[in-house]
C-alpha cells in the first residue's frame, strides 16, 4: 500500500471477511470454546471434522448448536429432512445476487 508513503498518513491494508459477506464476525479465527476447531466459519467445521478423523471418531458429522462446533452422530441426523424458510434472510440475499433454489 503507497497511501502511507504519498500522503503521509498513516494506513493498513483491509481484507473483507465474513462482515463484507454478510456474514457472522465470528470467523475461522474465532474460539468456540468446543475444543473442537478452530472457528465458526468453514476452516472452524474442516478443522472440527479433521480432529474427529485424527481422534478415530468415525460416524459423525460436525454441527453448529448454540455457538459451538459440536459431533452429531449421523445415526441422529441421517434420512431426516430439515428444511429452511423460503423467506429466511440467507435464501432472501441469495437470490439477490443471483442464486438459483431450483424453485
Amino acid at each position: 500500500m503507497r497511501a502511507p508513503e504519498n500522503t503521509g498518513a498513516a494506513g493498513a491494508a483491509l481484507r473483507l471477511g465474513a462482515a463484507g459477506r454478510k456474514g457472522s464476525a465470528l470467523g475461522a479465527g474465532a474460539d468456540t470454546g468446543s475444543g473442537l476447531g478452530s472457528g465458526l466459519g468453514a476452516a472452524g467445521f474442516g478443522t472440527a471434522a479433521a480432529e474427529l478423523i485424527k481422534n478415530k471418531k468415525y460416524g459423525y458429522m460436525v454441527a453448529l448448536k448454540n455457538n459451538e462446533i459440536v459431533p452429531v452422530p449421523l445415526s441422529e441426523v441421517a434420512g431426516k429432512l430439515k428444511t429452511v424458510p423460503p423467506d429466511c434472510s440467507e435464501i432472501k440475499s441469495g437470490r439477490e445476487i443471483g442464486i438459483c433454489f431450483g424453485d
